[in-house]
């Protein structure tokens, strides 16, 4: 949640690091969010806390 509170105007480059063993996928639904410019559809992020 902390990544849509982001204040980071537009064309500012971002360097997200996640660790863990779902480290690839949370990285990929990250990147789906920023594809769609956190717009309509669904993205699914799921989390084995």
């Amino acid at each position: 949640m902390s990544l849509l509170m982001l204040a980071a105007p537009c064309g500012t480059e971002l360097k997200i690091n996640a660790e863990g063993d779902d480290a690839e996928q949370a990285l990929e639904a990250i990147q789906a969010l920023f594809d769609a410019r956190f717009e309509g559809g669904s993205v699914a992020v799921a989390c084995a806390c």
